[in-house]
């Protein structure tokens, strides 16, 4: 996978995370295509999600940046 790619990836993403955070879609983390995402991101969809609960405990935000 070339650079361009995984950061569209990286991008789809973190912008579900933004969005299931924000309460606009809570149990895409749970479902397969978070999975599949991280899995085309080249990312472990289980260090995500723990990142992401630990994250959203600590009240962080996620922003994309262009």
């Amino acid at each position: 996978m070339h650079g361009g790619e995984r950061r569209l990836w990286l991008s789809v993403l973190l912008g579900g995370l933004r969005d299931a955070a924000e309460g606009k879609d809570p149990f895409w983390p749970w479902s397969s295509n978070f999975a599949e995402v991280c899995d085309l991101a080249d990312l472990h969809p289980g260090r995500v999600l723990l990142t992401y609960e630990i994250s959203k405990a600590k009240g962080w935000h996620f922003k994309v940046k262009g």
